[in-house]
C-alpha cells in the first residue's frame, strides 16, 4: 500500500438564506455561518455520495497524465474557524506535486467549483428552520485557495483571532 500525503487548502465560502416568510435572499454575515455547519455538512455528504469514494472529483479530471498519476482523490469538505465556515479543498497525492501540477490541479478544483460540483451544489436548497440556505464554494468576488500551512486568522479576516475547530 504506497503512502499518501494529504493537501489541504482553505478558500472563502458565500453563504445565502432564503426567507419565505420574509421573501427575501441575503448573505449571511461571516459570523452567522457556523451555526449552520451540521445542515450544511450533511447535504454536502449527500452531495458527495455521487461521487466515487476513492478518488472523488479526480475522475473527472482529463488533464495532463503527470497529475493523473500523481494525485489519488480531491473532496470539497468545509471546517469551521470560530465560528465561520471556511471551504476546504482536500487533495490525496501519491508522490509530490511541481508546481505547475500544482497550479494545474488548483486550476481544475476551482472549475469544479464554479461550473461543476460546486454549480450543483449551491442551486440545491439546505432547508433550515431559518430559511433555505445556499452554499457557493467559489464567487468571483474573493477566491483564493490558501494551503493550509500557510493559513491563519487573517486570510480571509483579518479581525478574527485564532482558534479553529474542525468541522
Amino acid at each position: 500500500m504506497a503512502f499518501l500525503r494529504e493537501l489541504k487548502f482553505y478558500s472563502p465560502l458565500q453563504i445565502k438564506i432564503y426567507s419565505q416568510e420574509e421573501d427575501i435572499l441575503q448573505i449571511l454575515e461571516d459570523y452567522e455561518t457556523g451555526e449552520y455547519s451540521e445542515e450544511i455538512y450533511a447535504a454536502l455528504l449527500r452531495e458527495r455520495a455521487s461521487l466515487d469514494e476513492k478518488t472523488g472529483l479526480m475522475k473527472y479530471f482529463d488533464g495532463s497524465e503527470a497529475v493523473q498519476k500523481k494525485v489519488a482523490s480531491l473532496f470539497f469538505d468545509i471546517e469551521e474557524w470560530d465560528g465561520r465556515l471556511l471551504g476546504v479543498t482536500l487533495i490525496q497525492t501519491r508522490s509530490p506535486l511541481t508546481e505547475q501540477e500544482l497550479a494545474e490541479l488548483l486550476d481544475y478544483a476551482e472549475e469544479q467549483m464554479s461550473d461543476g460540483f460546486g454549480e450543483g451544489f449551491e442551486q440545491r436548497e439546505i432547508q433550515t428552520p431559518d430559511g433555505d440556505l445556499y452554499v457557493h464554494f467559489w464567487n468571483s468576488k474573493n477566491f483564493e485557495f490558501v494551503p493550509e500551512d500557510a493559513f491563519d486568522a487573517s486570510c480571509f479576516c483579518p479581525d478574527y483571532r485564532r482558534g479553529f475547530r474542525h468541522g
